[in-house]
């Protein structure tokens, strides 16, 4: 489903992904669960990961 020019999509997160820590994140920065998703998926594209570096 679209809306406007975002595709949504559904999404089933790891039990061991601190979700609190993501809602913490994004009310420090001022948005929401899904912004702060949004922009660490679009991070990782443009930017790369580094798999097993903390």
């Amino acid at each position: 489903m679209r809306k406007g020019n975002k595709q949504q999509i559904s999404l089933t997160i790891a039990p061991t992904i601190p979700l609190m820590k993501v809602d913490e994140l994004a009310a420090e920065i001022g948005q929401s669960r899904a912004a702060v998703i949004n922009l660490a998926i679009h991070l990782a594209v443009e930017h790369g990961l580094a798999i097993g570096v903390h």
